[in-house]
C-alpha cells in the first residue's frame, strides 16, 4: 500500500550516504585498540536532511549504531578504535536472525566499514579516502590487497582525457574492499588519515537535541484501540493497527500489513492546537518506562494526528516544522497548510468488536487496546 506505519517512521537519507565506501574483510582493531566513547552516544543528523545515525551503548567497549536513510533502517555492531592517537569507527552488520547482512548482503561474506572520526561538539565528521585518489597514489601493496567496486580510472590513465572508460567491478560510486590483515590494515589507515590529498569528508553530522521534554507529553486513553487503514484505491493493502498504553505517557503501536507485525513506540504531544506523534523505531532501554533516557525525546519521525469521528488521519511533519510548532513561531502560511491539509499520509478507522469477530482467522493478530 502507499503508506505504512513503519515506512513513515523510517526517515529519508537525502544525501544517499551509506557506510560502504571503505570496506575491509578483516576488522580494523584488536581488543587493546578499542576505546569507550560514551560521549558520542545519542542521535546524530545531517544538516538539511532527515538522515540520522543513532548510537547506543553495548557491553564493554562495544556499541550499536542504527543508520536511517531512504527506506532502510539498519543496525551495526560499532567499535571506536584508537590507532596511534587517531580515532576510527568500525561497523559490522549486526545479526538480525534472518541471515541479513544489511548493506553488504550482495557480498559473499559480511565485511567491515571503516571511517576516520573527528569530534568537535556538537559536530561529528566522518571521513574516508577518495578511492580514485587512493588508486592513483596509494601504497604499492594496495594492488595486492584491494578490490575496487564501481567506476574508477586506473592510476596509469588518471588525467588522460583520451583514456578508456573507468574500470571496476560495477557501476556507481566507487568503493574499496581491502584484504589487508588487521596489523597491516591499521598501518594503512593511519597513513591515509594523515594524507589530506586522499582523505575527504564523507558526512558531517550534528548532535540531535531533544525536540521536546516530559512536560510536553500527554496521554489520551481514547486513542487506544484497534484500527484498520482506509486504502486510497483497490491496489492498496489494508494495514491493521493496535495502539496500547506503555508506561505513564507513551504508547506502543503494533501494525500488520503482511508478514511479521511491526512495533513502534511513540509519544503524543499537544502544542499550538496540534496533536503530534513522536515515533521511535528503536526499542526503548526500559519498556516499563519508555519516556526515559532510552528515547531521550529525539523521535525518528513525527506525524500530525487529526482526530476523525471513526478514527484518525496522519500526516508526516519535518523536524523543523515540529520545532516551530512547539516554539510557537510557525508562519501563518505553513500553519494553514497543516491545519487543513489537502491530503493525508494515512487514514485509519476504529475496529468495533463485531468487526473483529467477523475478521478472517489470523488476519488481525495484534493485541487489543488497553487504557490502563
Amino acid at each position: 500500500m502507499r503508506w505504512r506505519i513503519l515506512a513513515v517512521a523510517t526517515l529519508v537519507f537525502v544525501c544517499g550516504c551509506r557506510p560502504e565506501e571503505l570496506l575491509s574483510v578483516h576488522p580494523s582493531f584488536t581488543d587493546r585498540d578499542l576505546v569507550n566513547k560514551d560521549d558520542l552516544v545519542g542521535k546524530w543528523t545531517e544538516d538539511g536532511t532527515a538522515a540520522f545515525v543513532a548510537i547506543r551503548k553495548g557491553p564493554d567497549a562495544s556499541y550499536l549504531s542504527r543508520w536511517g536513510f531512504e527506506d532502510v533502517n539498519e543496525v551495526y555492531e560499532t567499535r571506536f578504535v584508537n590507532l596511534r592517537g587517531r580515532l576510527f569507527l568500525d561497523l559490522y552488520p549486526a545479526r538480525s536472525g534472518k541471515g541479513d547482512r544489511g548493506l553488504f548482503s550482495k557480498l559473499e561474506v559480511p565485511v567491515h566499514a571503516v571511517f576516520h572520526v573527528e569530534h568537535s561538539e556538537p559536530n561529528l565528521l566522518l571521513s574516508v579516502p577518495d578511492v580514485e585518489a587512493l588508486v592513483r597514489k596509494g601504497p604499492s601493496s594496495l594492488d595486492a590487497h584491494s578490490v575496487v567496486r564501481g567506476d574508477v580510472r586506473p592510476r596509469e590513465v588518471q588525467g588522460d582525457p583520451n583514456a578508456p572508460a573507468p574500470g571496476g567491478t560495477g557501476g556507481g560510486t566507487p568503493s574499496l574492499l581491502l584484504t589487508y590483515p588487521t596489523h597491516e590494515l591499521q598501518d594503512f589507515l593511519v597513513a591515509m588519515a594523515d594524507d589530506k590529498e586522499v582523505m575527504r569528508p564523507y558526512v558531517k553530522l550534528t548532535r540531535c537535541r531533544p525536540l521536546y521534554g516530559a512536560r510536553d507529553l500527554v496521554f489520551d486513553k481514547d486513542l487506544c484501540g484497534e484500527y484498520r487503514s482506509q486504502p486510497a484505491d483497490a491496489n492498496e493493502e489494508v494495514t491493521f493497527l493496535a495502539i496500547e498504553r506503555c508506561g505513564e505517557k507513551a504508547y506502543v503501536l503494533r501494525s500488520r500489513t503482511k508478514g511479521t507485525p511491526d512495533r513502534i513506540w511513540c509519544h503524543l504531544i499537544r502544542t499550538g492546537g496540534f496533536n503530534i506523534l513522536g515515533m521511535f523505531v528503536e526499542n526503548p532501554a526500559d519498556e516499563r518506562d519508555p519516556t526515559g533516557a532510552g528515547l531521550a525525546f529525539t523521535p525518528d519521525a513525527c506525524l500530525a494526528l487529526y482526530r476523525k469521528d471513526a478514527g484518525f488521519a496522519l500526516k508526516s511533519l519535518s523536524y523543523p516544522v515540529v520545532k516551530h510548532l512547539i516554539d510557537g513561531d510557525l508562519s501563518s502560511e505553513d500553519r494553514r497548510e497543516y491545519e487543513a491539509p489537502e491530503s493525508y499520509d494515512g487514514t485509519f478507522v476504529r475496529i468495533e468488536k463485531d468487526i473483529r469477530k467477523a475478521s478472517s482467522s489470523g488476519e488481525v493478530t495484534c493485541s487489543g487496546g488497553s487504557s490502563k
